[in-house]
């Protein structure tokens, strides 16, 4: 089952003193000091935005990533089951050498095999909102639209990603296979805006 991804109200997350001043007057923001500042709340309030629970968001990516995973995991399973495990045992039972040989000749076979496989396996990765690859719905770039013209009150530097599932080929090409989402990075912290392909989700914008 899916897990249900529930918007929340954007809320402040303050730094302390000492982060607030090395950003403010040094232009360095501290490791670890993620924060939302009220001004950014201020902006995606008067963008009509609210962000997906993060929470939900990193539970529903854990479940993505099994399912779409699960039958490479076999695979992969059923490659080790017969190139490691069957031919040492058939030898010793058989005692023929030539066994061995097969044995030799499955493990290179099996190792180009898993090394196919591998690159079959999906996560998640980030990619800049600009350089993302697929088609992008009308109500997520209404989206994106609305939150920059509220980001320009800010002095936080920001950009937008798109935050989606993939193989290691497909994130380097910039398209996903299913689900991404339009996340708003802002020094570092990320809120989830907009999701889209998935059947069960909006396929307006909704705040």
């Amino acid at each position: 089952m899916v897990v249900a991804l529930q918007r929340v109200e954007p809320v402040a997350v303050v730094e302390d003193d000492l982060a607030s001043a090395a950003r403010r007057d040094l232009g360095y923001r501290v490791v670890n000091s993620l924060v939302l500042t009220n001004s950014v709340v201020a902006a995606l309030k008067s963008a009509g935005v609210r962000p997906f629970d993060s929470e939900q968001v990193r539970k529903y990516k854990e479940e993505m990533v099994f399912k779409t995973n699960f039958w490479s995991v076999v695979v992969l399973s059923i490659i080790a089951l017969v190139a490691f495990v069957i031919p040492p045992v058939a030898a010793t039972m058989i005692g023929d050498p030539q066994v061995l040989i097969f044995w030799f000749v499955s493990l290179l076979v099996a190792f180009a095999e898993v090394g196919v496989w591998a690159g079959l396996v999906k996560c998640w990765d980030y990619v800049r909102l600009e350089g993302y690859r697929g088609q992008v719905p009308k109500y997520v770039v209404e989206t994106a639209l609305a939150v920059k013209e509220g980001m320009r009150k800010t002095d936080h530097e920001y950009r937008f990603e798109v935050d989606l599932l993939g193989t290691s080929g497909q994130i380097k090409a910039c398209t996903a296979i299913c689900d991404p989402f339009l996340v708003l990075n802002v020094d570092g912290y990320r809120l989830w805006l907009e999701v889209w392909d998935e059947p069960d989700f909006a396929k307006e914008r909704t705040v």
